[in-house]
């Protein structure tokens, strides 16, 4: 499954989605969103997307005021 933020999908018919070096674009469906968090949970059914990927290992939920890293890209795709 992918994470992403649930604004970037919001109101969308038709959702594509890339891995990291792979000029391929594969058709995504939505399984989750909350938009109360900004996130949703995607997947495809295409299993050549998945090749070579690895799951990320999520830890446990922080305390308030923890400090915490995020990652994205601002300007999207490659860049």
């Amino acid at each position: 499954r992918i994470l992403t933020n649930a604004h970037c999908v919001a109101d969308q018919c038709h959702i594509t989605v890339r891995k990291h070096g792979d000029p391929n674009k594969y058709a995504a469906r939505i399984v989750a969103v909350g938009h109360e968090c900004d996130l949703a949970l995607l997947t495809t059914d295409d299993p050549t997307f998945w090749e070579g990927t690895q799951p990320l290992e999520l830890g446990g939920i922080p305390e308030l005021q923890d400090p915490v890293a995020v990652v994205g890209y601002p300007t999207g795709g490659d860049k």
